[in-house]
């Protein structure tokens, strides 16, 4: 892994690589809204920076946004490391307007600045410094010291801008809002069909954009907040798709527990959204290719989500209120079976499943399916397969060799 790769990793803030004129180009770029106000993240500012730094020193460039980014050299001053932009503290509304107003800009861009900030991870420098001084064997710096470069204070009358310079500052929130919820819209809108390739892609272009306050020094913070308003987006699709909300609950609940485990994190929040999302839609596409009515699709989504329970016509009567007799004529007039016999089957068909794609012992997959009495369990599995299930485990690990 080289030391891009590696400080993404560790720190979560943006990292750029930069050894000609085009690299100083693409970060300013990306993360220079004005060349009057932040004159320190232009790329002619920065590589002119470059020809008078030491090679043993961290430097440490501070914006008229209170935005800092670190720069230090690597193979003897021929290749450059930038980290951030990113902040220090959070910045609240009082914040803003005296910056603004330091800097002669109209207080009405208060959103904009808001929402272009808010791109940037809050983190502390010395934790930059510490892991830069690391990666880059830099004896010199173990102190972790740095040098702190503010570049003359700039001011800007927003009444002087040009009408192209204006509609810049005036579009970049309304723009950024406006496709962040255009996205989304469009994911839920994969979700409720059941299309899960489309479904991420939006969900990953919607993360590339400005999506809040990143705090790094409080991980767990940000993974319980953002996750937490991302399985809601998603439990809302669902329910628009007409999946019941018992089955939903299901399997938000089980996600969460993992989430709180300490499963995923953000090093691998993608894997936990990527999962989430798979059995969401699979569930719905299922749910939505079958041509049952609506109440019968909720009944087999509700049973094959809680095997493991004790289901009974009273249990789905409560659930779906409708009374018993309703519920289990019109259920076996559309699928050609009682409820009874469907739970039965689908029992013992996710039993024969767990025998062949695990080695948990066979009381275990018993219970796991609803069946406390292995005996019992046994004998429908056999009425079913015409072999025990240790025999039906045998009998298909051979035939799987074959």
């Amino acid at each position: 892994m080289d030391i891009k790769s590696i400080l993404e990793s560790v720190l979560a803030v943006q990292i750029n690589i930069c050894k000609n004129i085009s690299d100083f180009e693409s970060f300013e770029n990306l993360y220079c809204i004005d060349k009057i106000l932040q004159p320190s993240f232009t790329a002619n500012f920065l590589q002119n920076f470059t020809n008078y730094m030491s090679s043993n020193t961290i430097y440490k460039i501070e914006d008229s946004f209170e935005m800092s980014l670190v720069i230090a050299s690597l193979n003897s001053n021929t290749e450059f490391v930038l980290i951030g932009p990113f902040c220090e503290s959070e910045w609240d509304t009082k914040s803003i307007e005296s910056t603004l107003l330091n800097l002669g800009i109209s207080i009405s861009y208060l959103n904009s600045f808001r929402i272009y900030r808010s791109k940037f991870t809050i983190i502390e420098t010395q934790t930059i410094v510490r892991a830069i001084s690391v990666l880059t064997n830099n004896s010199n710096n173990l102190d972790n010291k740095y040098e702190v470069v503010k570049p003359s204070k700039q001011s800007k009358n927003i009444a002087n801008l040009d009408s192209t310079e204006i509609n810049t500052f005036n579009n970049y929130y309304f723009q950024q809002v406006e496709r962040r919820y255009q996205i989304e819209r469009e994911m839920m809108k994969m979700i409720t069909v059941g299309n899960y390739e489309k479904a991420y892609e939006a969900y990953l272009e919607m993360v590339s954009l400005s999506s809040g306050v990143k705090f790094v020094n409080t991980p767990m913070w940000s993974e319980n907040i953002g996750s937490t308003i991302l399985r809601t987006t998603i439990r809302i699709a669902a329910q628009q798709s007409g999946l019941h909300p018992m089955v939903i609950d299901t399997i938000m609940q089980n996600y969460a527990k993992e989430l709180y485990a300490g499963k995923f994190t953000t090093k691998n929040s993608n894997t936990y959204v990527s999962s989430l999302m798979k059995e969401i839609c699979n569930v719905i596409k299922n749910h939505n290719d079958k041509t049952y009515s609506h109440i019968v699709k909720n009944i087999i989504a509700y049973i094959n989500f809680n095997l493991g329970q004790n289901i009974t016509l009273k249990t789905l009567s409560e659930e779906f209120y409708f009374s018993k007799s309703y519920l289990s004529s019109q259920f076996k007039l559309e699928t050609g079976v009682t409820i009874i016999d469907f739970i039965t089957n689908a029992r013992i068909e996710k039993a024969a499943e767990l025998l062949l794609t695990s080695d948990h012992k066979i009381q275990d997959i018993s219970n796991y399916v609803g069946y406390l009495d292995n005996n019992y369990f046994v004998k429908v599995f056999k009425s079913k397969y015409k072999m025990t299930p240790t025999q039906y485990r045998k009998y298909e690990s051979i035939n799987s060799l074959k």
